[in-house]
């Protein structure tokens, strides 16, 4: 195959595994049919074969695109060392991490996030997958701790811990703001967790917090 055809192809595969991860966003991954696919994408279900050996290697590389997707949604938050080390940028960066963007861009993707987490939960292969992913993410925090660490702005015991303990509070706030309502309560506890890491990490930024 030359890099046109290649490219083409990729770019096809690509589109299919972008079509996959739209309708495990609405249904879950288990319940969404070759048949299912091939009409969303409007292509003859026999296509879906020739980009893919099986369902197997399509399920694989769906899960693959959406945590890819996410990790970028991700990095785009857990911004790098680019940034002045100070106090209230700290506490801005702290804040923009707990007052995290529920728009209609970023849910979808949430959800074919936790459509493949199920899976994760009984398949050993996309359970490492999940790991590396969330490792790679613990990574980023851990780096951006150390920077504020290094120049002054926090004290760290255990950058390892401290990015455990950060990861653990954000993803579990996600969790449970999926489940309410009331936009209000959702900042209120939002604004607890947030309260409870610059607890634990005996640095107050209270006047900083959203109310």
């Amino acid at each position: 195959m030359d890099t046109t055809k290649r490219k083409k192809h990729q770019v096809k595969r690509q589109a299919i595994l972008r079509g996959v991860s739209e309708l495990i966003a609405d249904y879950g991954l288990e319940n969404v049919s070759l048949d299912q696919i091939a009409k969303h994408l409007e292509i003859p279900k026999s296509l879906l074969f020739y980009y893919f050996r099986n369902k197997e290697e399509l399920v694989n590389e769906t899960v693959d695109y959406v945590l890819d997707v996410c990790r970028e949604k991700s990095f785009s938050y857990i911004q790098d060392t680019a940034v002045p080390p100070d106090r209230q940028t700290f506490c801005r960066y702290i804040e923009k991490l707990f007052f995290f963007d529920q728009s209609t861009e970023v849910v979808p993707h949430l959800r074919a996030y936790y459509a493949c987490y199920n899976l994760a939960l009984r398949d050993k292969s996309i359970k490492e997958k999940f790991f590396r992913h969330q490792e790679e993410i613990r990574g980023k925090i851990k780096n951006i701790m150390l920077y504020f660490a290094e120049n002054g702005i926090i004290d760290l015991n255990d950058a390892e811990e401290t990015a455990d303990v950060l990861y653990s509070l954000i993803d579990g706030l996600s969790n449970s703001l999926d489940f309410l309502k009331d936009e209000g309560r959702k900042r209120k506890l939002a604004r607890q967790n947030m309260l409870f890491f610059l607890e634990y990490l005996h640095l107050p930024c209270e006047e900083k917090a959203e109310g």
